[in-house]
This record gives C-alpha cells, structure tokens and sequence, in this order.
C-alpha cells in the first residue's frame, strides 16, 4: 500500500505515477490524501523506482517525485557443490560455494557454536552471485565427532540465508583388540575369537589375518553390528589351512 499526500493552491485534480520504465500512467485513489494498492508479484526483487506527477485542477502538472524502494521478498540461496553433509574430515578443509539474491550478496559468515557467534568469510560482494571459498582449520574449531556448520550469506537489504553443513571430524585411529584368547594362550584347531573395536565415527571395514606357518595372509573379514563395539570370529584352522 502506498499512502502519501498532495496540496497545490489551487487545488488537486489527480495524482498519478509509473513504475520503473511504464509509459502509461496509473491514477491513484483520492487527491489531497491518496492511496494506491501495488500489485508487486510479478516483480522481481531488487531496486524499483516509483515517478508521481500531481496535477492541479487546471491541467498544470507538477516536477516528477521520484521514489526508489528495494523489494526484497527472499532469503539468499547458498549452494555447496564440491562438498556434502555427512563429510568425513579430519585435517584443514576447504569449503566452498556460491550465494545467489537479486539484491546482491554483503557478506557471507560461519558459524560452529550453533549460531552463537559468526566468522566473516567474505565481504562487500555487491554482486548478484559471488563465489567464496575459506578454509576450516578441524584441529583448532570443530570437536571430534558429528558437528553442524551454520553458513549464512546476508543481501544488501539486509535478509539473512542459512545452510547447515554437517561434518563428521575424525582425528583418532580406530581402537582394535582382543577379549579372547589372550596372548600366549594355547587353543586347538577349532575356537573362537572374541574382541573390540571401536572409533568415534563408524567403522567401515573389519577383519582378521592370520600369521602362521601353512595359512593365507589374506584378511577375512569379520561381520559386526553397526554400534556395537562387540564383535566375534569363529576360527576352524584345519578349513583355513585346506
């Protein structure tokens, strides 16, 4: 709604305007105190221009009143193409990406303390797509484990864009050892191997190799259960060797 007022000492006949580049005028709704209902949804976001004219009960028009306003009616779009949530890292990692809002990009920000607090990638873009790019140091910012990087990139209107990136941190080895047999122990052909292992990330792979006089050195792996730090292998060493 546009609201504004008009006097001429005469007194006023009519109050019209354009938007941005229209030839045909519109008329707004009454003369000293007047009104007109925009319809912006088949505009654009970004920087119109709105140019009245008042003319007085003789046909005499006054200078254009040019009015500009930005319409601003989404959020940026963030877009990480080289990178997906659920990452595993586990050193310095590069993130990069593109922001994209018809008013322009200000400035893009991280944040790794849930949006407590930000850090400035980037600023003073201006631009309708930018590209950025920085570098996380995981050693010094992120805690081992599952962690969500809130990104924000802000337009020149001030609205605010988010986009949650979670990254699994892993700087450990995983933990790997046995409950039985325990070492030096004496076992026949046939037994069963019982241990542990454990990482705080999910193990992708286990498996047992066994060393010895007459066996194949190639892993056997070994079926765990997802969560489970538990696992065993049933052992037949006259299978094994045949």
């Amino acid at each position: 709604m546009i609201v504004g007022t008009a006097y001429d000492d005469d007194a006023v006949s009519k109050v019209t305007f354009t938007l941005d580049s229209e030839l045909e005028e519109r008329e707004c709704n009454g003369t000293d105190f007047w009104n007109y209902d925009l319809d912006t949804t088949g505009l654009e976001d970004g920087e119109h221009k709105l140019t009245f004219t008042v003319t007085d009960v003789n046909g005499i028009k006054c200078k254009p009143y040019v009015i500009p306003f930005v319409l601003d009616r989404k959020v940026p779009t963030i877009v990480l193409p080289s990178m997906t949530s659920g990452t595993v890292v586990s050193g310095k990692t590069k993130i990069s990406g593109t922001a994209e809002d018809l008013n322009g990009i200000s400035g893009i920000y991280y944040s790794v303390d849930g949006r407590y607090s930000y850090a400035k990638v980037a600023s003073g873009f201006g631009k309708r797509k930018c590209n950025w790019s920085f570098n996380l140091d995981v050693a010094r910012e992120l805690a081992s484990g599952t962690n969500i990087i809130w990104i924000k990139a802000v337009d020149k209107a001030g609205s605010e864009g988010f986009f949650p990136l979670t990254l699994i941190v892993d700087r450990e080895n995983p933990n790997v050892g046995f409950h039985y047999p325990h070492p030096g122990m004496k076992v026949g052909n046939r037994f069963e191997l019982f241990g542990y292992a454990y990482d705080n990330v999910e193990i992708k792979k286990l498996a047992v190799k066994i060393s010895t006089l007459g066996f194949s050195t190639q892993e056997l792996p070994v079926v765990f259960q997802c969560g489970n730090a538990m696992w065993n292998f049933p052992v037949n060493l006259k299978e094994l060797s045949g």
